[in-house]
């Protein structure tokens, strides 16, 4: 079992992810979810299906919405073969949900007070473990902490590769159709 993932100095920075909204569900394999994603034109060529991970595909540009007036993406692999580039890989389905965090990783809150978990990197390792806020006292499952879209639980997730928190967003109908075709709510973080 795998008790978390945390984005080592090793890999590049900034990944938006996308997961069911309830990080106990998930679609029962990632064949289906690729089905989708190269439905809707999101994930494109594999570039090592054996770890699942896939080129942009063609409307990737109409589905994850970049801000600012005139972002460079880079959406093809660097002739010096890194891999600096938007790209997606897929992860799980996984028997319980992962801990996904990163470099900008806020410390979660609350869901009764709001207030800051400190030393949470201690105390979150499994969505199902039990909490208490030093603030409130209430106690909780790990599950149940907001983490402000800077890290959550997942036992499926969509990895979109190389972009940093709230620099690109999924555009409404790519959340929709993953609500429509996986029969659950879906949400995303940055890690």
């Amino acid at each position: 079992m795998c008790d978390g993932y945390k984005i080592s100095a090793a890999m590049n920075t900034g990944r938006l992810i996308l997961a069911p909204a309830d990080p106990f569900s998930a679609p029962a394999s990632t064949e289906g979810l690729l089905g989708i994603l190269t439905d809707l034109a999101l994930a494109g060529s594999p570039i090592d299906s054996a770890r699942g991970s896939y080129l942009a595909g063609e409307r990737f540009l109409e589905l994850i919405s970049f801000m600012g007036c005139s972002p460079h993406v880079e959406l093809e692999p660097r002739p010096d073969g890194g891999d600096q580039f938007c790209h997606l890989a897929l992860i799980g389905p996984l028997a319980q949900p992962m801990l996904m965090t990163g470099p900008y990783t806020a410390p979660p809150r609350c869901p009764a007070c709001r207030g800051r978990l400190e030393g949470w990197q201690e105390t979150v390792t499994i969505a199902g473990g039990q909490l208490s806020c030093g603030r409130c006292g209430e106690r909780f499952p790990a599950s149940r902490l907001s983490w402000r879209r800077s890290g959550g639980f997942a036992r499926i997730a969509v990895e979109i590769r190389n972009i940093f928190p709230n620099e690109a967003v999924p555009v409404p109908e790519l959340m929709k159709r993953l609500a429509r075709d996986t029969g659950e709510d879906w949400t995303y973080f940055y890690v």
